[in-house]
């Protein structure tokens, strides 16, 4: 369903690439897209990644390097395993790195369903403004009925892609703002111990 969607928006980006009087108004804010999705992707592995996983990693040893003995051992999110995970041992070592790569797969997860619906938003844009140049500005020769037929139905494949889109990403977006408070409810608990 979504190859569907990918290729119906990349097969309209590829005629707006090769009608050279339409690429710039159709990709006029490409750059605004882009920094948009970098910065959401630094964010999220900035803060999130750095702050759950590598910060208690640097915590943990300058802990052990000043007394071994001492040493609170915690794993990265507050929960309980049948098996000792307060003290140092190849079990607390594989609760850490499997909670390391839960944490992980959940920044790729997120930045790239977050890059991905952002893409295709900017492509069905895009699509919208090469359309209304193209109506604003007919060439000569070229038949405004004809133009605006093309644009007809054009528009209708974007409106089909934006209902998959909305039936494809919305319980996405749904699951990770509620995982996105549920993490954020487990976190304010951690730091409240």
């Amino acid at each position: 369903e979504i190859a569907v969607v990918h290729s119906a928006l990349g097969g309209f980006c590829n005629d707006i690439m090769k009608d050279s009087r339409v690429v710039v108004p159709a990709y006029k804010r490409i750059g605004a897209c882009f920094h948009l999705t970098r910065l959401f992707a630094v964010t999220c592995w900035g803060s999130f990644f750095m702050l759950i996983v590598i910060f208690p990693f640097i915590n943990l040893l300058m802990q052990v390097i000043k007394d071994p003995v001492n040493a609170k051992y915690t794993t990265i999110y507050p929960t309980r395993y049948p098996w000792d995970t307060k003290s140092d041992g190849i079990l607390y070592r594989l609760s850490y790195l499997l909670e390391s790569l839960a944490a992980f797969s959940l920044c790729v997860v997120t930045t790239g369903v977050d890059g991905s619906i952002l893409f295709y938003i900017f492509q069905a844009v895009s699509q919208l403004r090469a359309m209304s140049y193209r109506l604003h500005h007919v060439r000569e020769g070229e038949s405004y009925d004809g133009v605006m037929k093309t644009c007809a139905v054009h528009y209708a494949t974007i409106v089909r892609c934006r209902n998959e889109l909305q039936r494809i990403y919305g319980p996405i977006i749904l699951y990770n703002v509620s995982s996105c408070a549920a993490l954020v409810c487990t976190l304010i608990y951690q730091l409240s111990q």
